[in-house]
């Protein structure tokens, strides 16, 4: 599926077309976050700066972000950038407002002589929404205005930003974006935005993230960006990351690629810190804070876990994902009571030792409570007992056996005696694998189906 929005994105917007792009501050995107990693965002996009990485990743929001950035460019280059999402029906809106102002530049005129200093700006007002179309998988559009002013004359216009970002695994998520597709009207010409495309990735494991991005500017070559995140406790992000542009690293040496920051997060508070060195143009810096304020609903579920068989309070493991996240143990009763939810799709993940896992799916309605009890079947079982033999001499011989099915291990058989007994085993079908004491002997594999509350024989006679 990325593969065709890629194409589509490619034909439709006139991939590889050539232009004189403008507003080149576009190719520097937004917030200290992406920025601290390599801006390798696309596939990311998980707050309120998504309305110009990948506007889908507004349709991830289920809370209110409210941001503020400041940024330190070269020499006097200042930004100033506030950002504002809000959920809004299967998603969020966004707006942006950007002010970027260079002061004290120095002219010359035609007999090369200084003429004192003057100021230019530019202002972009920008208006985007993400939304879901399908579990985890989002679409979303942004459009933007800007205007600029340079001392003796002034461009206005447009343009439009389009993304997909999609989740197929719990850990992995893939995005592409294309942005800044507009043009700019200077007096006496039209010139193009700078626009490109960006394709990426995002994994997680544990409280590592990792990010790897492919940007192609349509009037350039190919960028790589990658960046990490790891939060060594839940209050303090450490981040780094590499972009091979839109800087020129050739010019500015290899360290000119190289970007690092932190973030710090308490009481739904963020503050955010990047920086960048830029060889000898100087080195950038970024600041922002971010407030986060919960979307709340009326929508209360008591969730009550049971012993199927008795059906007698069961203390267990519950993991809630869609119109809220959490995870939580119900009380010894076997309760546990969410409140504030909005009106969307619940999915309940119970589990509990000794007892097989369950998944549940609720419509919330958001205006009511509403119940949910969960009955858990214990794991029932067997036992399997065996030997190996030396198939040509019927002589026990040591070993190892190997098992998979509701459960997976391996066990060692002795040499001496040759025979196993696998206990305990939760009732089901398993395929086993037996192999000699050598590499020379042969294995052999059979299934066998685990009957709770009896042995099941099996030997193996293997051969050279």
């Amino acid at each position: 599926m990325t593969g065709v929005i890629v194409l589509a994105l490619t034909g439709v917007l006139g991939f590889g077309t050539s232009g004189t792009p403008v507003l080149t501050l576009l190719r520097n995107g937004p917030g200290p976050r992406p920025a601290a990693m390599g801006e390798a965002w696309t596939a990311l996009a998980d707050d309120a700066s998504a309305l110009h990485w990948n506007p889908a990743g507004l349709g991830q929001l289920r809370d209110y972000r409210l941001a503020a950035q400041h940024h330190e460019w070269f020499g006097s280059t200042r930004d100033e950038l506030v950002q504002l999402a809000f959920p809004a029906g299967a998603g969020a809106l966004a707006l942006q407002l950007l002010y970027s102002g260079e002061r004290d530049i120095e002219y010359w005129n035609e007999r090369n002589e200084p003429g004192g200093t003057f100021s230019t700006w530019t202002t972009l007002a920008g208006i985007g929404y993400g939304g879901t179309i399908a579990g985890r998988w989002h679409l979303g559009l942004g459009l933007k205005g800007v205007y600029q002013s340079l001392h003796t004359s002034s461009g206005y216009g447009g343009g439009f930003d389009i993304g997909f970002l999609g989740r197929p695994l719990d850990f992995l998520s893939v995005g592409v974006a294309g942005r800044n597709f507009g043009v700019v009207r200077y007096p006496g010409a039209w010139e193009e935005m700078p626009a490109e495309v960006g394709v990426g990735v995002r994994g997680r494991w544990r409280e590592l993230v990792g990010t790897l991005d492919g940007v192609l500017p349509l009037d350039g070559r190919l960028e790589y960006r990658a960046g990490i995140e790891y939060r060594p406790v839940r209050l303090l992000a450490l981040r780094a990351g590499y972009r091979t542009g839109p800087a020129d690293i050739g010019s500015l040496g290899w360290p000119g690629g190289l970007t690092a920051g932190l973030g710090l997060e308490a009481g739904g508070i963020g503050l955010d810190y990047s920086v960048a060195p830029n060889g000898p143009l100087g080195t950038i810096h970024r600041l922002g804070i971010e407030a986060r304020i919960p979307r709340r609903g009326d929508g209360i579920v008591h969730i009550r876990t049971l012993d199927r068989p008795t059906m007698q309070p069961l203390r267990a493991r519950v993991v809630l994902e869609g119109v809220t996240e959490l995870a939580a143990d119900t009380r010894r009763d076997g309760k546990l009571t969410v409140t504030g939810l909005l009106p969307g799709r619940l999915l309940i993940r119970t589990a509990c030792p000794g007892y097989e896992p369950r998944i549940d799916t609720l419509h919330v309605l958001g205006d009511r409570e509403q119940y949910a009890t969960l009955a858990l079947t214990p794991l029932e079982y067997g036992t399997v007992w065996g030997t190996l033999y030396d198939a040509a001499t019927g002589q026990p011989i040591g070993g190892t056996i190997v098992y998979r099915g509701p459960v997976y291990g391996e066990q060692l058989v002795p040499g001496n005696t040759g025979s196993f007994a696998l206990r305990d085993l939760p009732a089901g079908r398993y395929r086993f694998e037996a192999f000699g004491p050598e590499s020379d002997w042969l294995p052999q594999s059979c299934s066998l189906d685990v009957v709770p509350g009896a042995i099941t024989e099996r030997s193996f006679r293997l051969a050279k």
